[in-house]
């Protein structure tokens, strides 16, 4: 017995559209990984850290580590949050 099941719920059927999807993606990726690595020297910038150091050599205390990688964490929910809401957008834009 065939099954119509579809294992992505959000699968198209279309080739098209899932040629357009995976476009949207290949664009938003890459700049997803972009914007991760500029919040790392711009974090590293704002609280004096010095980047090329490692942490076991450096004179940094387990509170600014501490804060370091929360505030990288937080900004990487907001930035992963931001790029799903703009494939969003541009899946209902065009109707994928």
């Amino acid at each position: 017995m065939r099954s119509n099941f579809n294992y992505r719920i959000d699968a198209p059927f279309n080739k098209k559209k899932r040629f357009l999807r995976f476009c949207v993606y290949f664009v938003l990726i890459p700049l997803f990984t972009g914007s991760m690595t500029a919040m790392i020297y711009v974090l590293g910038n704002l609280m004096n850290i010095d980047l090329n150091e490692p942490i076991r050599t450096s004179d940094l205390s387990g509170i600014k580590i501490a804060m370091f990688f929360g505030a990288f964490g937080l900004s990487i929910l907001t930035l992963a949050g931001l790029t799903l809401f703009i494939a969003r957008k541009t899946f209902e834009w065009f109707k994928i």
